[in-house]
């Protein structure tokens, strides 16, 4: 929303005129720009060739400099404090929905800020504590979006998992904020929480936000890999560990009540940009930009695909068991009923070996499989 990310080609804002309140200014022109990517064209373009209807939601990563403490939009600054300024900030991203709006383009949702808690420091983003997030949401954000766009849905959070617990409880305890809140987002930066889950537990986490905040939803809103710098940072091309990971985050995240999962970037080329910030990752797409029409699926792309293609919008997540023998681990399952009447069930082996198992659908049959190491498969239980 109106600020690029690490991933855009340089910074800019929709609005750069200092203390134009009004934002009189305000223009997404530099979205259909070639030389900053043509984001409206591209868009544009997906939605045109998608069979299936896609929901957009939008993220801030910081607003116009001027509004800042500290005039920039890097190093985490925080909003200025009069009332004018967050006024502003609000009507910005009304400003943003409208102009895309005429430009045949609609939004589902959007978080109030990516990453709120902080990040490096070395690209955009804007800093607030639970409480100025939820002073913000009910106070400007809320009734800004009530009056010019009520059926945008707003996420808070949008940051680790690690933070929900004081976030949900910071702002969604607050009925006045909690009233302009339908979701909670949330990234997987803290990824290491995945790894010694039985300590950090992250899809616990997840769960007491959907227990204690029935009637919010928890979308996974960024995920990639290749993130962390020095020691895993970059493309991998075909590395199935990589797809692994994401299958494994995706499976716990879906069966801790996430109504989705996002990919941060589906598509980068071969050095995992561009980015201007420099902080490259890996994607399930790389393409070849100086061939021009050369491009890799890695496995991560494939992995999604055991979700994704079979998962449709508006699937439920039913009940599933997994059991296990002396000798062998469950597998790692979930399961869904799509609106068709389907039963899906993705099954993930993440063992050193392959096992043999069965599946028994009530009501739809039973079937026995061999699964090889490493791997992940999906099957459809016709109506």
């Amino acid at each position: 929303v109106g600020n690029p990310c690490d991933f855009s080609t340089g910074v800019y804002s929709y609005d750069e005129t200092p203390e134009d309140y009004d934002l009189s200014d305000f223009s997404i022109d530099v979205d259909s720009s070639p030389t900053t990517g043509n984001k409206l064209g591209l868009i544009k373009t997906v939605l045109g060739l998608s069979a299936n209807p896609i929901s957009l939601f939008a993220s801030p990563w910081a607003p116009p400099a001027w509004m800042t403490k500290t005039n920039s939009t890097v190093g985490n600054p925080s909003l200025r404090d009069e009332p004018e300024v967050k006024q502003s900030w609000a009507l910005y991203f009304s400003k943003f929905f409208e102009a895309y709006r005429n430009a045949g383009i609609e939004f589902w949702g959007v978080t109030v800020q990516n990453e709120p808690a902080g990040n490096t420091g070395a690209w955009q983003d804007l800093k607030m504590t639970p409480e100025e997030q939820r002073d913000f949401v009910k106070d400007y954000l809320g009734p800004q979006l009530e009056q010019t766009d009520p059926d945008v849905h707003i996420m808070m959070h949008d940051d680790q998992r690690v933070h929900l617990p004081k976030w949900t409880s910071t702002i969604l305890d607050d009925p006045d904020a909690s009233k302009y809140i339908s979701g909670v987002g949330v990234h997987w930066y803290s990824e290491v929480e995945d790894y010694v889950d039985w300590a950090t537990k992250p899809f616990d986490k997840m769960k007491d936000v959907n227990s204690k905040y029935p009637d919010k939803f928890v979308l996974a809103t960024e995920a990639c890999n290749g993130f962390i710098p020095y020691i895993d940072q970059g493309p991998k091309l075909g590395d199935w560990n990589r797809g692994e990971r994401y299958a494994y985050d995706i499976l716990n995240d879906l069966n801790a009540f996430a109504v989705g999962w996002t990919d941060w970037n589906i598509a980068l080329d071969l050095s995992g940009g561009p980015n201007w910030a420099k902080n490259v990752v890996d994607a399930p797409i790389l393409i070849d930009t100086e061939a021009g029409d050369v491009f890799y699926k890695n496995p991560m792309y494939y992995y999604l695909g055991h979700f994704s293609k079979f998962i449709k919008p508006g699937s439920v997540r039913i009940a599933v068991e997994s059991t296990a023998n002396i000798i062998s681990a469950p597998m790692e399952t979930t399961a869904f009923l799509t609106p068709v009447g389907e039963v899906i069930v993705v099954v993930l082996n993440r063992d050193i070996a392959g096992h043999e198992y069965n599946i028994e659908v009530e009501g739809r049959g039973f079937i026995n499989v061999e699964v090889p190491k490493h791997s992940i498969q999906t099957f459809i239980f016709q109506k």
